[in-house]
């Protein structure tokens, strides 16, 4: 499973997009950009170093990027097939049949706790932004 973090600002006055973002409870949450929409998950403020040696916050967000409109589902879908690599419908049918089998072997297979743990972890972060 792939989980690629992405820095995005940390606070609004830093956004340089601010007619195509969301904001909530001082988090973007959102970046619009036409045709899709990413939604950003999973918060993580990070105190760094910079060039100057001075302290800078920055934000570490899970990005799940969506073809309009959005839903729930939607999003949920798309965070797994990123976390899984799954291009087509194709690799996601096969990703489903390959769990499938596994649970009938083994309903303990770590494979498969890894997966509903992530799907768990996507569906808690978009209810904490509201989605």
């Amino acid at each position: 499973m792939i989980k690629n973090y992405i820095e995005i600002p940390a606070t609004s006055d830093k956004d340089i997009n601010p007619n195509q973002t969301i904001w909530k409870d001082g988090k973007c949450i959102s970046l619009d950009e036409g045709e899709y929409i990413t939604v950003y998950v999973d918060h993580i403020s990070e105190i760094i170093k910079d060039e100057n040696g001075d302290d800078k916050t920055i934000m570490k967000v899970y990005p799940i990027r969506v073809k309009k409109p959005i839903s729930r589902d939607k999003l949920i879908n798309e965070a797994e097939k990123q976390a899984y690599n799954l291009v087509s419908a194709m690799d996601v049918a096969s990703f489903n049949a390959s769990l499938a089998r596994k649970f009938r072997e083994n309903e303990n297979n770590e494979e498969i706790k890894e997966h509903d743990e992530f799907i768990t972890f996507i569906k808690n972060k978009l209810k904490e932004i509201g989605l």
